[in-house]
């Protein structure tokens, strides 16, 4: 018996190509992002910004970004935050 992974690859979110991620990342940085990078499947990019503020300001002047792209601002939790929220919830 032979497998082969053609119906998983194709199932799969499409990547951005490199040229794309490549783009997205200086639109970031001109954008103000102190840190642009590419996350782990390559099907998004992300970039850091001072606060909240300057990230929402810099995603109202993006433009040029593939066609599809969805931007979100969120803030980055500190480690209690992300421990709070990810701890067990005990029913009542």
């Amino acid at each position: 018996m032979v497998t082969t992974p053609t119906a998983t690859i194709s199932s799969r979110p499409p990547r951005l190509s490199s040229r794309r991620c490549a783009t997205c990342e200086t639109l970031l940085g001109r954008a103000g992002a102190a840190q642009a990078r590419l996350s782990g499947s390559g099907s998004t990019v992300f970039g850091l910004f001072p606060d909240v503020a300057a990230a929402a300001e810099a995603a109202r002047g993006l433009e040029g970004l593939p066609a599809g792209s969805v931007i979100r601002v969120v803030p980055t939790l500190t480690r209690e935050e992300s421990r709070a929220r990810s701890a067990p919830r005990r029913s009542e």
